[in-house]
């Protein structure tokens, strides 16, 4: 049987009110280019749509002689948000061309980003618009790639801000178990030895028990005795050994 593993359920881009989502999908797009300004124009309708206009700083050739910055140059993105948990293919192409065909300047990219499950068919629709205005770059940012962003470690803030979910605290919080498990470890081996002092008799005892050591004061003692006498084996690296009980055994020809 396969091991069970722990996994994060779906996140709940729906629970966001649209502003929400729309500040989100900002952020996501700080580092996405180097930008000189990404400004938010505050276009918000009756379809959660909002528009973010990104001027990326492209830099072109190499340091002067003198030593100072080469000449830059600007690209246009458009971003826009739908939170929309389904858009079918004909509508999401309808989203991306009534975008570009309101835009008097030369867009050089765009991106467009719905907590949704696109199909093939609905990414060929909106490439084939993308290419019918002649974007240069495009991004479609659906319900999978908004979840792999949140989950690098870079965007554990945003993760944290909007669905108070840390990865990076579940992290630490591993590295603080394994941190105590080491020190235990290291105090065992203080007090036993190391493996060459394999085979010593080690009492092993329940330390809330507080009937230690009147035997006669545990009702079931002999079944389930709180306290006994244990043989040291060694250490390992699931933890202690020792030894319960010997059997002698035989092999029949």
């Amino acid at each position: 049987m396969a091991p069970a593993t722990r996994t994060l359920n779906p996140l709940h881009f729906e629970d966001l009110e649209p502003h929400r989502f729309e500040d989100l999908i900002r952020q996501l797009t700080y580092d996405f280019r180097d930008w000189s300004a990404l400004e938010a124009t505050g276009k918000s309708g009756a379809d959660d749509g909002f528009d973010v206009r990104g001027r990326e700083l492209v830099r072109v050739g190499d340091l002067d002689a003198d030593g100072g910055q080469p000449d830059a140059t600007e690209r246009i993105w458009l971003i826009q948000c739908k939170r929309e948990k389904s858009i079918p293919p004909l509508k999401l192409a309808n989203y991306a061309k009534g975008l570009l065909a309101e835009q008097s300047e030369k867009i050089y990219g765009l991106i467009l980003a719905a907590p949704s499950e696109f199909s093939k068919k609905a990414r060929d629709a909106f490439i084939s618009v993308i290419r019918e205005f002649h974007v240069q770059e495009f991004q479609l940012w659906g319900r999978a790639e908004l979840e792999d962003r949140l989950f690098q470690p870079k965007n554990d803030h945003l993760l944290f801000a909007y669905f108070q979910i840390s990865l990076q605290l579940q992290r630490r919080s591993v590295r603080t178990v394994l941190r105590s498990r080491l020190v235990t470890k290291r105090k065992c081996i203080s007090v036993l030895g190391g493996d060459e002092f394999a085979a010593q008799t080690v009492l092993l005892r329940n330390c809330n028990d507080r009937h230690y050591p009147y035997m006669t004061e545990v009702s079931d003692f002999d079944k389930h005795p709180p306290w006994q006498l244990f043989e040291f084996t060694g250490h390992y690296h699931d933890g202690l050994k020792f030894r319960y009980r010997k059997r002698f055994a035989y092999l029949a020809d």
